[in-house]
């Protein structure tokens, strides 16, 4: 059955669409798309590696075609510090382009939803949790062409591999949320596969129309293997096509039918008589349009009122470092003679088969050069080691895949390391043009005292680095979060280094 009936083709789309252009009307949606709190980016197709939509060439996009990006304060404060992310999918009707006016649909789609909450001022930063301040990464991903067949979790795994190289995410804390057509795609991506929900700490799910017979006959076993926590939130009354009640209920019934678990949590929302006249209930208990649950779920002052433990809370209570079968305490890189030797650690192990080494370029298409055994079980501190002998020129990016013996997997944070043959002292960064964030690396032949400046173009100097680096490739995070847009140069002087590199912010 085709879910596009869910929303464009029914009654109830023309209901959304009025109550959506009435509510813009009366909250004040930006029409003139002027970010003031997130950072727009397109992504050109062919950016992410495993983000297309079809094998032929001259396709014109692929799935993800540009996000939206919100960092909190600290995050250019802190410069080694990661962050939990939370991955916003937004609803149907906000497919396009990716393109910067594009973009503004995914705020303006859906009112009251995470985009239009950091926006508006709403989005609370920081999040006080258990007496402790935590700050989210948001990242709100465009995609375009949805639709039949409905199995889009290549795509966003894709994604979440490629976001995860280019921020500071703390990888045990990856919370993946949606409404509608973006509910659809949390759940299809979850119940995909065991090493898919394995990725994830928390999902939550607002108006699924995505019901559990539609994913392979392993899906809801997929999520309880993966130990990944879900919420289902559904309006009782909602009538909309595949988004009836027995759509989340269907689900929330197969994970818990599963022998190990984590118990899925499941908030129906139940229409309130006439008799209460608060404004915001409208959009909280069922009035209207039935499928509108997302305010329930993102506004942050509705659910202390309506819904507790609120999203934010319920994030913080999962965390993938406290089910991962091998426990990485280390990862590092260093340049030896031309080689690359890795060294990895691990506190603990359960049921571990082996490590494979993958290795990329920039492109950050990963291959696989070798497989290391595990140690099985055991709590004791296991220490490996592996020298590429032959690594790429330039820029190296080197991850671990572990296996266990039931044949799921695991994919750590890639670590990278710039590599030059030619023998020289130079300093390169990691991208350019950049947003928010650059690494230099700085490749000297002897230890010794490197001094690093940012001066824009007028000779201003907006930051100096001074260190000691060893023999070697050394990457240094650079200071430039609160750098205004525009072009700067990045000079480096040492023994033997004199170098600049023009660097440019958008």
């Amino acid at each position: 059955m085709l879910i596009r009936q869910l929303i464009h083709r029914t009654n109830a789309a023309r209901t959304l669409l009025l109550c959506a252009l009435l509510l813009a009307s009366a909250i004040g949606i930006n029409a003139q798309c002027t970010f003031t709190k997130f950072i727009p980016e397109n992504i050109p197709k062919g950016t992410i590696p495993g983000n297309h939509l079809s094998t032929n060439p001259a396709f014109p996009h692929d799935f993800i075609t540009g996000h939206l990006k919100y960092f909190p304060a600290e995050y250019a404060t802190n410069p080694t510090k990661k962050f939990p992310v939370i991955i916003y999918l937004h609803g149907w009707s906000a497919m396009a382009s990716g393109n910067p006016n594009d973009l503004c649909l995914v705020v303006s789609d859906m009112p009251y939803a995470i985009p239009w909450n950091i926006e508006n001022n709403r989005f609370p930063d920081p999040f006080n949790y258990n007496g402790t301040d935590h700050s989210f990464i948001v990242l709100a991903p465009q995609y375009r062409g949805y639709g039949d067949p409905w199995h889009f979790d290549t795509q966003l795994d894709a994604y979440i591999t490629w976001v995860l190289a280019q921020y500071r995410i703390d990888p045990d804390r990856i919370y993946l949320t949606g409404a509608s057509a973006g509910a659809n795609l949390v759940i299809d991506y979850i119940s995909s596969s065991v090493a898919h929900a394995e990725r994830i700490a928390g999902a939550s799910m607002a108006s699924l129309c995505y019901r559990v017979d539609q994913q392979i006959s392993s899906g809801a076993a997929n999520i309880a293997a993966g130990k990944v926590a879900t919420w289902f939130l559904q309006c009782s009354s909602d009538n909309s096509t595949n988004c009836e009640i027995s759509t989340p209920t269907g689900w929330v019934n197969a994970i818990n039918a599963q022998t190990d678990k984590i118990a899925p949590r499941f908030t129906i929302l139940n229409p309130r008589g006439p008799s209460d006249n608060n404004p915001l209930d409208s959009l909280l208990f069922c009035k209207g349009f039935a499928h509108e649950t997302w305010p329930t779920m993102y506004y942050p002052p509705a659910p202390a009122r309506v819904v507790t433990p609120n999203i934010y809370e319920w994030n913080l209570q999962y965390s993938r470092a406290s089910s991962l079968p091998v426990k990485l305490k280390d990862f590092s890189l260093k340049a030896v003679n031309g080689k690359v030797q890795l060294k990895w650690i691990t506190s603990s192990e359960e049921d571990n088969l082996q490590f494979t080494i993958e290795r990329a370029g920039a492109d950050q298409r990963f291959q696989k050069l070798s497989v290391i055994p595990g140690k099985g079980t055991t709590n004791l501190e296991q220490v490996y080691e592996f020298t590429d002998n032959q690594p790429l020129e330039n820029l190296n990016y080197y991850r671990l895949v572990q296996k266990d013996i039931d044949g799921r997997e695991k994919i750590f944070e890639a670590k990278r390391i710039m590599m030059r043959r030619d023998g020289k002292s130079l300093v390169t960064v990691s991208s350019n043009p950049f947003t928010t964030e650059l690494s230099a690396f700085v490749t000297v032949q002897q230890a010794q005292q490197v001094r690093l400046s940012i001066t824009d173009m007028s000779g201003k100097i907006w930051a100096n680095i001074n260190g000691r680096y060893t023999s070697g490739s050394s990457e240094v995070s650079l200071p430039v979060g609160n750098l205004p847009k525009g072009v700067y140069l990045l000079k480096a002087t040492g023994d033997g280094l004199s170098g600049v590199v023009k660097i440019i912010k958008r």
